[in-house]
């Protein structure tokens, strides 16, 4: 009996052996260990009876821990090296920054949440038993667990900071941001949204001091820049803008610099380098320009030229025949243009504008493809007395039935449309005024008199076509007349006398801008009567060959394709609409353009638009090459 106990304790014993025990593998009284369930084997076992996971040996185990032990050690070293680099970071900036500037303090960047989650998310060898630990623990986990719901939180603002920042709520926006800070401080990507938010309010220096944050913390804090490759573009990038629309030309043009190297395939970076560029390019020629003409040993030229300025600028007020000489003689070369801007000209030409003097179109030779010249014009009032032109147009709209009123409001659109050519300068005017709620009245009261005031609503339509550009919200308030719009399009592409061309041309700008919003795509494929109205024009065109040397015509036909490039690219996405092809005989329409001289570089878009155009048709129709080899 007693042998049969033994036998049975035995049997028990190998079985608890064979099942193991709770442990974490830090002494030697073990052979294997299961690291997913945390239990030691006396016996060699291949797999862990708990969870049916391989296990490793003692030795494997013991390696393991050390590689943890070296690890930790690694990320406690950095831990110090960033608190030291962090440190002397801050004693430099004690001693460089001025007062003024935005100060952080230290544990805005440095705080000791880093060291919690590495800690919660560890395995250490710990003390057994020891009150104290189990204190620090549960501390570590409340914090933790605090600072995870305060980043729900954060998210939870973020997202709402961003719809109301889509629907153009720039002010609530940055308000939500700000809130979402509040709950999590460390949330870079908060800090690259607000900082856009505040470019569009005009908060540019508080827009800088967010990306500043934001690169400073990645500077002490992580490898390089490519460790957090998003935010630091977006950093760099906004920053650039930011420092652009104050005048820091040379920080703007560093900061451009850095994001390109980290994205060299950027369009957005590579237009903001340009226009920096350009910027740059103006203001080192009115320099020279101006030193130029204030030489005392100036050519005789140059000095009748300074003096012709002075005497213009001399005046309190302008009358009809000083306008028609200042329009002929005052502008004729650049340099007297730059000479006239940097002298405070623009802001006699604004005060004039304000008396109703009809000077928009000399604002306008001035202005056009120069960056300075516009800022200095903005800066004097000219954009909001250009806008408030309009406004009281329409205000006394009943009693505006002679030509000057017309001709005025077509020489400021003209004006606006030059201005909007500029992508700075358009960001400007559509988040600064309400454009649309001008546009749609103006356009209420020229589209009935299209015939007889049809320059003035090409005038307009041009002014809208630039700002469908560079503004989603103008392109959207728009579509809300479209099916007005289409209708009276129509009608527009109905008559055949040309002088309605720059009209239509303007119509077919302005389409094909709208195409950038998907709900107007499928709209516009169903106008069957205007698109094919548009395109019987070519026909009209194509029908004698002095009409194409004609720089109007070749400008109407550039358009023209522009629209049916981007409906074709719509149109092959979509297979059960490639008979429109055939429908608008797209491909024999334009086959005119193959015989056309192709060195001739005033047919360059034409040709590259059209053939575009004939390619698509060759690839999804029935039109072969050889119809085409034969013409």
């Amino acid at each position: 009996r007693e042998e049969e106990e033994a036998q049975r304790i035995k049997a028990e014993k190998e079985k608890l052996k064979l099942q193991g025990r709770p442990g974490k593998g830090e002494q030697e009284n073990y052979a294997s260990f299961c690291k997913f369930c945390f239990r030691e084997f006396e016996i060699p076992v291949e797999k862990c009876a708990i969870c049916s996971h391989a296990t490793i040996t003692q030795a494997e185990r013991r390696a393991e821990l050390r590689e943890k032990i070296e690890e930790l050690k690694k990320k406690r070293s950095e831990r110090a090296e960033r608190r030291k680099k962090w440190e002397l970071w801050q004693k430099t900036k004690a001693i460089y920054w001025k007062k003024t500037q935005t100060n952080y303090t230290k544990w805005d960047y440095f705080t000791d949440s880093e060291e919690e989650d590495e800690l919660a998310n560890a395995a250490p060898i710990v003390p057994k038993d020891d009150p104290n630990f189990k204190a620090m623990e549960r501390d570590i986990e409340e914090r933790a667990k605090k600072r995870k719901e305060g980043r729900a939180r954060a998210e939870e603002l973020k997202n709402k900071g961003n719809q109301h920042f889509a629907q153009g709520d720039y002010k609530r926006a940055s308000e939500l941001y700000t809130l979402a800070l509040e709950h999590s401080k460390d949330y870079k990507s908060i800090y690259t949204n607000r900082a856009l938010a505040y470019i569009k309010l005009q908060k540019f220096k508080k827009a800088i001091a967010d990306c500043d944050r934001v690169l400073e913390y990645i500077e002490v804090f992580e490898k390089d820049y490519r460790s957090s490759f998003d935010l630091s573009f977006k950093a760099f990038i906004r920053r650039a803008l930011a420092r652009f629309e104050l005048g820091e030309l040379e920080g703007a043009a560093r900061d451009i610099s850095e994001a390109l190297a980290l994205d060299p395939r950027s369009e957005e970076a590579k237009r903001l380098k340009a226009e920096i560029e350009k910027k740059q390019k103006h203001l080192a020629e009115k320099a020279s320009i101006v030193k130029e003409f204030e030489n005392e040993e100036a050519p005789i030229d140059i000095k009748m030229e300074k003096m012709l300025v002075e005497k213009v600028l001399g005046l309190d007020d302008i009358n009809e025949e000083d306008l028609s000489r200042l329009s002929e003689v005052m502008f004729s070369t650049r340099e007297m243009k730059t000479y006239f801007t940097a002298k405070g000209g623009l802001a006699k030409l604004v005060t004039w504008l304000g008396k109703g003097r009809r000077v928009s179109h000399i604002v306008q030779t001035i202005v056009e493809g120069n960056l300075i010249a516009i800022e200095e014009f903005e800066s004097k009032g000219g954009f909001r007395t250009c806008y408030q032109i309009l406004q009281d147009f329409l205000a006394k709209t009943e009693d505006a039935r002679g030509i000057d009123d017309f001709e005025n409001v077509e020489n400021v659109c003209e004006l606006f449309v030059v201005l909007t050519e500029e992508e700075t300068i358009r960001r400007r005017l559509i988040e600064q005024y309400r454009m649309f709620a001008v546009f749609e009245p103006l356009y209420n009261v020229l589209m009935p008199k299209f015939r007889d005031e049809h320059e003035a609503l090409s005038s307009l339509l041009a002014l809208a076509s630039n700002l469908c550009v560079g503004s989603p919200a103008f392109r959207r308030d728009f579509l809300g007349l479209i099916d007005r719009a289409l209708r009276d399009f129509e009608e527009v592409f109905r008559p055949t006398a040309s002088k309605f061309l720059r009209l239509q041309r303007q119509i077919c700008s302005l389409l094909a801008n709208l195409l950038n919003e998907a709900s107007f795509q499928e709209r516009l494929l169903r106008e069957q009567t205007l698109l094919t109205l548009i395109a019987v024009k070519l026909d009209l065109t194509f029908d004698t060959k002095e009409k194409i040397v004609s720089k109007r015509y070749i400008s109407f036909v550039e358009c023209i394709f522009a629209l049916f490039a981007n409906l074709t690219v719509i149109i092959i996405e979509n297979p059960g609409r490639l008979s429109l092809f055939e429908g608008y005989r797209l491909p024999q329409r334009l086959l005119p353009i193959l015989s056309m001289d192709k060195s001739d570089a005033k047919y360059t878009t034409i040709l590259q638009r059209g053939l575009s155009i004939i390619s698509r048709a060759v690839s999804y129709t029935h039109l072969t090459l050889p119809t085409i080899y034969s013409v």
